[in-house]
């Protein structure tokens, strides 16, 4: 995953000099049925077009359903999920604030993307906000003749929207956010690192407990676990670079390869070998696990 300076996410783009992202997107394409949680500086937004996807926006529980669309503000930690395991189908639209940022809107992009103000908006179908969003996807997809002026077009008038629905809206943010947020980064930073609980915590300067107890009230999962998960799921982006599972097992953290596709296997119903040869069409690795 690449980092920004302040470690957010930085997203890959459909066009680099363009940043705009949209794709329809299928939740059973996830083993798991669930993100890792995250966070960016883009808002992002999903319109659920089947099922009902759950969805936690810094320790708040959602539930989008059919017909139904979130709004996800800069920064703000959040991961989609089906508790049910169920098939969920959606619309994602990720847009940066610097694909329309100038002089004159600067201040109210600023006010939408600030701590002190909403952390996620839901909205319907028959509200601008979703036409908006679908004509952008439309229009990303097609990539008609200036493309890019119309994005750029509806960008502004989607900023427009959102700058009415919320404002002047301001609440407070968990102080708990910034240190789950330094512990995440810890783990993205070290994961190929012999790492511990206690590590984890004292990244951010506090103890075992409260270390469990926050992964637990916004991750819904263990350190250890979330640290295997991001070292699978990385392990994953190797596959296509490295010749060999022991590399990538070492390269991701694992202690060893069996250690790897035992924990591979426990997540993804498959060993990293089958994975590969499924998902990626590839049977050049060495080895044979």
């Amino acid at each position: 995953m690449n980092r920004n300076e302040d470690l957010s996410e930085n997203l890959n783009y459909t066009a680099p000099e363009l940043p705009i992202l949209t794709s329809d997107e299928h939740l059973s394409e996830l083993p798991t049925f669930r993100e890792l949680m995250h966070w960016h500086d883009d808002y992002e937004f999903i319109l659920v077009t089947k099922g009902v996807l759950d969805f936690d926006v810094n320790g708040e529980i959602l539930h989008i359903k059919q017909n139904e669309g979130l709004f996800v503000n800069s920064g703000r930690l959040h991961f989609g999920y089906s508790e049910k395991k169920e098939e969920v189908l959606f619309e994602l639209v990720i847009v940066s604030p610097e694909l329309i940022r100038n002089m004159f809107n600067t201040e109210f992009l600023d006010m939408i993307s600030n701590t002190g103000n909403v952390n996620f908006l839901m909205f319907h179908k028959n509200m601008l906000l979703w036409s908006l969003l679908d004509r952008m996807h439309l229009i990303n997809m097609k990539r008609d003749k200036n493309y890019q002026l119309e994005l750029q077009s509806e960008a502004c008038l989607l900023v427009k929207e959102l700058y009415a629905l919320c404002g002047d809206v301001v609440q407070n943010e968990p102080e708990e956010m910034a240190v789950m947020k330094q512990m995440l980064n810890f783990i993205q930073e070290h994961f190929a690192e012999k790492l511990t609980v206690s590590d984890i915590a004292g990244s951010a300067m506090i103890c075992r407990n409260q270390c469990f107890k926050l992964f637990q009230q916004f991750m819904k999962m263990t350190p250890q676990r979330y640290l295997t998960q991001y070292r699978i799921n990385k392990s994953i982006e190797l596959m296509g670079t490295m010749k060999g599972f022991a590399d990538i097992a070492d390269a991701c953290g694992f202690c060893s390869q069996s250690h790897y596709t035992k924990a591979f296997k426990a997540l993804y119903g498959m060993t990293p070998k089958q994975y590969q040869m499924k998902e990626i069409g590839s049977t050049n690795f060495e080895d044979k696990k």
